[in-house]
């Protein structure tokens, strides 16, 4: 029996309402951490994939920039905050 790779087809439509309910719950997330501040732009040569936003969870007027490569996770330690190793 061989199995053939499956593809799911969704209409543009339901895309579209995917990544709308999820814009919204990353933004109903980010206000009830109560976080205010500018996130910092981390290209994708520092995340090793596509570029993204780095919000701090505590204000810091000179926020480190990262560097290395960072974990591929929602929340991620870095700068002072990361774990020796």
């Amino acid at each position: 029996m061989a199995l053939g790779r499956a593809q799911l087809e969704i209409s543009l439509e339901a895309a579209s309402i995917l990544l709308e309910s999820s814009l919204g719950n990353v933004s109903a997330l980010v206000e009830e951490l109560g976080l205010n501040i500018k996130a910092i732009y981390v290209s994708s040569s520092i995340t090793g994939g596509e570029p993204k936003a780095l919000i701090s969870l505590h204000l810091n007027p000179n926020p480190p920039k990262p560097k290395d490569p960072l974990p591929k996770r929602l929340v991620v330690k870095y700068g002072s905050n990361r774990p020796k190793t």
